[in-house]
């Protein structure tokens, strides 16, 4: 399955770089449609995989892994044919000579400067589950559930986040800084406001959330506390995180 996944990272990362550029150029749909669509293949075939159902072998775990490197595959091949094709405004070509190293040098100023900050991220979240094994099963069990629900918001302010990017390097590329500002600020609160409400809930009601996962009143009471520290920030999170996206849209991110 390590291998599975390895070999499927790079074919991630192709898919994603892809679709970045297509919602660079304003193109948010194609990217989200191969998405969309890929996720349809997906969850049929991991577990036709796993437990060989119809023609499929029986491979178990690992064919979770070939699944996911398929679906990468797919959505590599289907985003290079659409970038090659005439229906799009951004054209894939296949040329080496083309690659400009100040235009690279331009790409690596933003994305060098967000991968420190990924990893910086993760790091953090790795330094502090060791820190809390320390105290148990039930500290980590309570902690690692109740963090599970700080990833879950990750996809929903990168959906926003992406499209707020997008419409800001649009405009910041068009000279209308005021408008570019004001979509950063109202992606920005509008993320705070949803992120808020969530965090509000979690505080008051911490066991609608643990109970999910487990009923042991040890890791209740270490989730609850993870929740009252934290969740009421989760606004300041989303805040930080939407106005970050809007700075990699103009081209800002120190």
């Amino acid at each position: 399955m390590a291998t599975s996944s390895s070999s499927a990272r790079p074919w991630s990362e192709f898919v994603s770089l892809l679709a970045a550029a297509l919602r660079g150029a304003g193109n948010t749909v194609a990217p989200a449609a191969v998405i969309l669509l890929g996720v349809f293949v997906l969850l049929p075939l991991s577990p036709a995989l796993i437990f060989g159902w119809g023609p499929f072998p029986r491979l178990g775990v690992t064919g979770a892994g070939i699944a996911v490197i398929v679906y990468y595959l797919v959505g590599a091949l289907v985003l290079i044919a659409y970038m090659r094709s005439a229906r799009t405004s951004l054209r894939l070509p296949f040329d080496i000579r083309l690659v400009k190293w100040r235009l690279l040098g331009d790409i690596l100023g933003v994305g060098g400067l967000s991968a420190v900050g990924t990893i910086q991220s993760n790091l953090t979240v790795v330094l502090v589950t060791g820190a809390v094994g320390l105290f148990g099963t039930d500290a980590i069990a309570g902690y690692g559930i109740a963090s599970r629900l700080d990833y879950i918001q990750i996809p929903l302010l990168f959906a926003l986040g992406s499209a707020a990017l997008t419409m800001v390097g649009v405009n910041i590329g068009a000279g209308q800084i005021g408008r570019a500002e004001r979509i950063a600020w109202i992606a920005a609160l509008f993320a705070a406001g949803v992120t808020e409400l969530l965090g509000l809930v979690v505080t008051i009601f911490p066991h609608a959330w643990l109970s999910l996962f487990s009923t042991e009143p040890e890791v209740l009471a270490a989730g609850s506390t993870y929740f009252r520290i934290v969740a009421p920030f989760y606004g300041v999170a989303g805040l930080g995180m939407l106005l970050y996206f809007a700075g990699q849209g103009a081209g800002r991110v120190m």
